[in-house]
């Protein structure tokens, strides 16, 4: 296996999980437009890790989502 096979299928795994925590399929997930980001404290400790999401990307996946107000999930860093 290539190292960007190897990268991929990493990848692929990251994904499944994520779509896992936010309750929806993979490739509902892989239909979204999305960023993620760190909040951490200023010792740079992380505590809190989100995910914003474009909001004119398929609401109706976006409504399987508890999203806040700003389109953003918030989880713990595992």
């Amino acid at each position: 296996m290539s190292n960007q096979q190897l990268d991929d299928l990493n990848q692929e795994n990251a994904d499944k999980k994520i779509a896992d925590i936010l309750g929806i399929t993979y490739e509902e997930l892989s239909e979204l437009e999305y960023d993620f980001g760190d909040i951490e404290s200023n010792d740079g400790q992380i505590y809190q890790n989100y995910i914003q999401f474009n909001p004119e990307i398929r609401k109706d996946i976006l409504k399987k989502i508890n999203l806040d107000s700003d389109n953003t999930y918030y989880f713990d860093p595992e």
